[in-house]
């Protein structure tokens, strides 16, 4: 129990997969900005994901 006097509840595996995500493009759009680039992010296909495999 923290605080709150709440019982602990796991946020679940896609909460932290979100975030891991999140935090991974902030990293690259400063990555890519301090190198000269802008990034945009579009949307890919299954298709091509499976391709690169």
């Amino acid at each position: 129990m923290g605080t709150t006097r709440r019982s602990y509840q796991d946020a679940g595996a896609g909460h932290y997969k979100q975030q891991f995500r999140q935090g991974k493009l902030k990293q690259l759009r400063k990555q890519a900005a301090s190198l000269g680039f802008d990034l945009t992010q579009q949307p890919v296909s299954i298709a091509s994901i499976e391709d690169v495999s």
